[in-house]
């Protein structure tokens, strides 16, 4: 459902919803409760799962990470024209994550 989602990633309210639909329906039925009177919210927060926002905003994180710190096999150019300079490990960029 969220292959390279970090590429493709949906901005559109529509499609955001489309895939809360998807992990809303993924819940009952691993949840097998199907009950028109039961709480998707309370069964998400039981089996622990992270909102559509929160998935998206820890890939980003996670995808923004491996490029400054050079794991992702980005070209050094790249990184150079997106932050004006090299970055390896110990060095200081512009860009901090608080």
């Amino acid at each position: 459902m969220e292959y390279a989602a970090q590429v493709w990633d949906p901005y559109l309210s529509k499609h955001k919803r489309q895939l809360d639909a998807v992990q809303r329906a993924a819940a009952r039925y691993v949840k097998s409760d199907y009950g028109s009177y039961s709480s998707i919210t309370n069964m998400l927060n039981e089996l622990e799962w992270l909102s559509l926002g929160e998935r998206q905003r820890l890939a980003h994180l996670v995808l923004l990470y491996k490029t400054i710190n050079g794991i992702m096999g980005v070209p050094s150019w790249v990184t150079q024209r997106l932050f004006g300079q090299s970055h390896g490990q110990g060095q200081s960029h512009w860009l901090t994550i608080a």
